[in-house]
């Protein structure tokens, strides 16, 4: 279990800190939309760690529903020894980037068109100084071909930290998905 799963929240930062890395995200929001992939990964640390869990439906007898066990989030993800949609790190995304500017790459002929939208964004502390907690819900349009249009929504839980060449860095990202059946073709979008 990583660190972000056993932490509580903590504080809420200071207006002007929280505002900040909420610009930060919008920047890379902004970055991911206008395909600039590899400018992207500026915003990325080196040791980063990118997970999008599966998502099981849960199910139970009428005496288990009754128990908030079966109600938690957490019980429908994948477990960290599990099959993810995406386990990387920052080599591997910048591999699978690599990839996009192949225009033989089936994922990518022609590029996908994606809008990413942030909100409810909540920045708090934790117990290492040099890192925050930034809990955000996202909405993503994604658009191939002249048929193939679908939307994703979902929560992202990052780690951040001061440093990098934008004044932050993503350490940590794990992203909760609403779906439980990936509908598109591929996952050849970043979140």
């Amino acid at each position: 279990m990583s660190r972000i799963d056993e932490e509580r929240c903590g504080e809420p930062l200071p207006r002007d800190l929280a505002y900040r890395i909420e610009q930060f995200l919008y920047q890379e929001a902004r970055c991911l939309a206008s395909r600039r992939h590899r400018e992207w990964l500026t915003f990325l640390a080196d040791d980063l760690s990118y997970k999008i869990p599966i998502r099981f439906t849960a199910t139970g007898s009428l005496q288990d529903q009754e128990s908030d066990e079966l109600w938690r989030v957490e019980n429908e993800l994948s477990k960290p020894h599990e099959t993810h949609f995406m386990d990387e790190g920052k080599l591997e995304l910048t591999a699978r980037i690599a990839k996009t500017g192949y225009l033989k790459a089936w994922a990518f002929s022609p590029p996908p068109r994606t809008r990413l939208h942030i909100s409810n964004v909540e920045a708090s502390s934790t117990d290492y100084d040099d890192e925050y907690r930034v809990l955000s819900n996202f909405l993503i349009f994604y658009s191939r071909h002249d048929h193939e249009q679908q939307l994703y929504s979902g929560m992202r839980e990052d780690r951040i930290r001061p440093g990098g060449q934008r004044g932050f860095e993503i350490a940590s990202r794990v992203i909760t998905p609403d779906w439980n059946v990936f509908q598109g073709a591929a996952l050849n979008f970043f979140i």
